[in-house]
Parts: C-alpha cells; structure tokens; sequence
C-alpha cells in the first residue's frame, strides 16, 4: 500500500445567510459575511487530486494485511479554486 500524504489545507468556504428560517439579512450582516469571508482549514490524507478538485479523508481503515484501505472516515471534496494554501505534514 502507497504511503498517503498528510496535509493541512487552508480553504475559503462558500456562506449563505438563508436557511434556518432566515428569509432576509440586513445589509449590515450580509457586508460582514463578503467582507470577512468564511476561512477554513482540513487536515486529512490525500485520496485523491485533481486540477479540479482534492479529495481528504481524516482517517481510514486498512485489511488485516496492511495491503488495501477499506474504509474512509471524515471526507471532504475541496474545489481548487477555493484552496488559499496547502502545507503537507507527513
């Protein structure tokens, strides 16, 4: 089995103000939220990279071997263009 690289990757999220009942923001909330953004951050392993996309799974699984990965826990899908930096770890 190939060694997963460890990363830390520091993303900006997409945010929306309706939901939870809310059905209209005041301008004054809604400026806050584009002007401060929504950063993130995800540490995870590396399943997958595309120009498109990276693919992180938190923790995962392997088969009595230590051959193949059976299961994934805490995935997350991060569009390229929202990724601001990526630091690897391990």
């Amino acid at each position: 089995m190939k060694k997963l690289p460890l990363v830390e990757i520091e993303w900006e999220d997409a945010h929306s103000t309706a939901g939870g009942g809310e059905q209209w923001t005041g301008l004054d909330q809604f400026e806050k939220v584009w002007t401060r953004g929504s950063p993130c951050k995800s540490v995870g392993y590396v399943f997958s990279e595309t120009e498109h996309a990276i693919a992180l799974a938190s923790s995962y699984t392997t088969d009595a071997l230590n051959e193949k990965i059976e299961l994934v826990s805490g995935t997350i899908i991060i569009p390229r263009g929202m990724i601001i930096r990526k630091r690897i770890l391990k």
